[in-house]
């Protein structure tokens, strides 16, 4: 085979795995990627650092200004990102790659508990992880398998510093990864499922981008907002994983759910969802 088509079967594996990268993350990164491409391929060389000169302006144009607006078509909204002082991303890689839309319902139900717990816990914040894309039902949130209507979110726990005063810090920069898990005491669900087979169950560990150690489980103001949302009647279900909900006294609550063993672990973020 020539050099040239390996170069040309190269390129073009390389840009079919960005495409489908940034849809999978972004959902509209891969199509605007595949538009300031085709631009760029008007000039002989350097198309791709062109590409990339076009798309990230673009990227960020449709992010902020753009989406917000069409969402509203798919009866999807955002969840604030600067405008509320209680209800939070965890991480600005959030909104920065659409993941955090919801139906409008959702979002007033989440600034609510934001709002209540603040009430109770002075300068604390609500911090959400991943949500919902703005286009389109059904889509896939990947890695997740139910995040496709907008009625899903996946929240923070809540953190102590080492002396034990309260933190609005987390102790993953991405919310996912650091795991509360069971004492000796409790069942370790996480074990149970490795051994019948489902090696996915504790993947998030790898997904923590970082860490922030000596941060401790502040089971008091977990518990809180567990009892805020299940309070709420549009609240649906929520995961969290069994030795939690034994260990915070929420076993009789109805709404709590143990996901499955096909999922992954609940000991690092609560995930909750609306009835509409």
């Amino acid at each position: 085979m020539p050099n040239f088509v390996r170069m040309r079967l190269f390129s073009f594996f390389i840009h079919t795995l960005l495409v489908l990268l940034l849809t999978a993350l972004t959902q509209v990164g891969g199509l605007l990627w595949l538009l300031c491409y085709c631009i760029a391929c008007r000039w002989k060389d350097k198309r791709a650092g062109r590409a990339l000169l076009m798309f990230v302006p673009l990227y960020l144009l449709i992010t902020a200004a753009v989406l917000p607006i069409v969402c509203g078509y798919f009866g999807r909204t955002p969840l604030p990102v600067f405008t509320s002082p209680t209800l939070k991303p965890a991480s600005v890689m959030y909104p920065l790659l659409n993941r955090h839309y919801v139906t409008p319902n959702t979002r007033r139900v989440l600034q609510e508990v934001a709002d209540q717990l603040r009430q109770q816990h002075p300068s604390s914040e609500l911090h959400y992880l991943d949500a919902g894309f703005p286009l389109f039902k059904k889509f896939p949130l990947l890695p997740h398998l139910s995040h496709t209507d907008g009625r899903k979110v996946d929240l923070a726990f809540f953190y102590l510093r080492p002396d034990g005063t309260v933190t609005n810090e987390i102790p993953s920069r991405s919310g996912y990864g650091v795991f509360e898990g069971p004492t000796e005491q409790e069942l370790s669900t996480a074990e149970a499922c490795h051994g019948k087979g489902y090696w996915q169950y504790s993947y998030p560990q790898y997904l923590t981008m970082g860490s922030r150690p000596n941060l401790k489980f502040d089971a008091l103001r977990t518990k809180r907002v567990l009892q805020l949302l299940l309070e709420q009647k549009e609240i649906g279900k929520v995961f969290l994983e069994p030795h939690l909900q034994q260990r915070l006294g929420l076993s009789a609550a109805a709404k709590i759910r143990f996901h499955g063993c096909d999922a992954v672990r609940h000991d690092d973020h609560i995930h909750m969802q609306t009835e509409y």
